[in-house]
């Protein structure tokens, strides 16, 4: 995952409510004992983009110097064109 990407995902999600899980898993809360937003449970962006949903998909936040070409930027494979984005 684009750095970037990552820091405008933690960004909107910051003051949502999330719970701990094995594992050091972060999900939404869902009525769930022990919520609370999640800036208060990872220390950063990247923290929260490898720790949420961690125990069904692994997330790694790819090196700065790998934007835009290297790494996923939330934009579908079907909408770039030679690894420029299509509007």
């Amino acid at each position: 995952m684009c750095p970037t990407f990552c820091e405008t995902w933690y960004q909107t999600c910051r003051e949502e409510y999330f719970v701990g899980r094995a594992n050091n898993e972060i999900v939404p809360c869902n009525n769930d004992v022990g919520c609370e937003p999640v800036q208060f449970m990872v220390q950063d962006a990247q923290d929260f983009c490898e720790s949420a949903f961690s125990n069904f998909h692994t997330i790694e936040v790819a090196n700065p110097a790998d934007e835009p070409d290297l790494c996923f930027d939330g934009v579908p494979a079907s909408r770039t064109k030679k690894g420029e984005k299509v509007t």
